[in-house]
């Protein structure tokens, strides 16, 4: 990861970069950080030489002095406009201009001064990393340089924003990792063993395994169908952190672990089945969420779940047409054998709060309506309780991971009614697709549990880069996710 400093000017500092942010008709005193007063002067007149306005995504490298090399101006465009996410995403232009620059440090001004510090931190970490890739030979042009990072800064508590901010992205990073990483690598069995190295990090952290025969004692027939085409085991995975043991309260965070979804029986068209390796995206998330939470020692109890399981069709298959007990009794009439997810999640669910969670979170790349629907900007929200919704829409605000809430109504019930047994799996008329989707997952919620349903088809696997968002995993909701706990642990919430 980046190594991130600070300093309290650039006097007598060596680096190969200096990155500036102007807004639209900036003054002069915005370029005080130029430590060399001729420097300084030089860059004023480029500015009116080069016609750079600062206008938002406007980039402008002088020449520098001999300490700092060169300087990179970046538009921040009207100041009525500023932002978190605007200083996330100069920040990132800041970072990928200096690696295409092939430097390896930079110092930055903090845009806006330190209100924006754990932006710009954020920015400067979603741009700089990197999936290690497996290429025979190391591609020396792919490669990013940049090593160092140094903040203009007089905030007090620098490092300890720095360590919470790279401990947070260092969870991150890893769910990027899993989802990025193909199938044949990351199994049920191997994420089984990413929770193996979570849990041997942290004395507060004790891990279940489920195998398929725990599974079927615990009657998780929904589960056990999913994966039963499949020559990989399935695998139940919980993570129980005790961070607060005089606490009663017991949140849950459950992941839809579909290494690889070929849609079994139901197959999937050939055509971008490869990026079916990301259908673990919701596991990734979880154990992300995990890893921080742990990692930064928050002061709550915190059960993850994973459902893993490969989606494949074989002998053993599950089919269309099957009648599939969950282990709360209820009994699914199986429509489509691509619509896995929620079978899986279903038992896991139920699990969670057999283990006394009342605050859950499920994450998921559920539905291709939310595609349809929301595309790649936002994560759908469903939700039977709209306090713990709003408090993550709230954090979604704050971290700017966006969200959007979908309605649950009672009349969305009609969709899943079968004519043999208690529900279908999904409705083939694909009307309101992802609210269906919702609603068979909150046939597994009990009265007093409070419950958000992510679905994260359309956000977490991006095949274009979009603003800060880099092309490939995004890992969203594990930001979001920690902010709200970190809130629910200190009783507040975001402005």
């Amino acid at each position: 990861m980046l190594t991130i400093g600070g300093v309290k000017d650039t006097k007598r500092l060596k680096a190969d970069l200096l990155s500036i942010y102007l807004f639209e008709n900036s003054k002069t005193h915005d370029l005080d950080p130029i430590p060399d007063p001729k420097t300084k002067k030089k860059v004023e007149s480029n500015i009116k030489n080069f016609h750079f306005k600062g206008k938002s995504g406007e980039l402008l490298v002088l020449e520098g002095t001999d300490d700092i090399k060169r300087i990179l101006l970046v538009g921040m465009g009207k100041k009525i406009d500023l932002s978190a996410d605007k200083v996330r995403g100069v920040l990132d232009q800041a970072i990928k201009k200096a690696n295409r620059l092939k430097v390896e440090s930079l110092v930055s001004v903090i845009p806006a001064a330190d209100k924006y510090l754990v932006n710009a931190l954020e920015g400067a970490l979603l741009s700089s990393y990197q999936f290690g890739g497996f290429f025979q030979k190391e591609d020396t042009d792919r490669r990013y340089t940049l090593k160092r990072l140094d903040f203009v800064t007089t905030a007090k508590n620098f490092y300890k924003i720095v360590n919470e901010t790279q401990a947070l992205f260092s969870a991150v990073n890893r769910s990027k990792d899993l989802v990025n990483t193909p199938s044949n690598i990351v199994t049920p069995s191997y994420l089984e063993l990413e929770a193996r190295d979570i849990a041997g990090k942290n004395k507060k952290v004790q891990l279940t395994v489920l195998d398929e025969k725990d599974a079927e004692q615990l009657k998780m027939y929904s589960f056990l169908a999913v994966g039963r085409g499949s020559a990989e085991p399935s695998k139940m995975i919980i993570l129980n952190y005790s961070g607060n043991p005089k606490s009663k309260q017991l949140y849950g965070v459950i992941g839809k672990g579909i290494t690889f979804d070929s849609g079994g029986i139901s197959i999937k068209p050939g055509h971008g089945m490869r990026m079916m390796k990301a259908d673990m995206a919701g596991s990734a998330a979880a154990l992300g969420v995990f890893r921080a939470v742990s990692n930064l020692g928050l002061k709550i109890n915190l059960v993850t779940i994973v459902a893993a399981a490969e989606n494949m069709p074989g002998s053993r298959a599950y089919k269309p047409g099957d009648v599939i007990t969950a282990s709360n009794g209820k009994t699914i009439e199986i429509t489509n054998t691509d619509a896995e997810g929620r079978m899986v999640l279903a038992d896991a669910l139920v699990y969670a709060q057999k283990l006394g969670a009342t605050k859950l979170v499920d994450i998921a790349t559920l539905t291709g309506a939310c595609i349809t629907a929301l595309g790649n900007v936002r994560t759908a929200l469903m939700s039977n309780s709209e306090e713990w919704a709003e408090a993550y829409l709230d954090s979604s605000r704050h971290t700017g991971e966006k969200t959007w809430q979908l309605p649950m109504d009672d009349e969305f019930d009609e969709l899943l009614k079968s004519d043999i047994c208690d529900m279908i799996n999904a409705n083939e008329n694909k009307k309101a697709g992802t609210i269906v989707g919702g609603k068979f997952l909150e046939k597994f919620i009990e009265k007093n549990t409070e419950w958000i349903h992510l679905d994260i088809a359309g956000t977490a696997y991006l095949d274009a880069p979009s603003g800060y968002l880099h092309k490939n995993a995004t890992a969203v909701t594990v930001r979001t996710i920690v902010n709200l706990l970190r809130n629910e642990a200190k009783g507040k919430k975001d402005s």
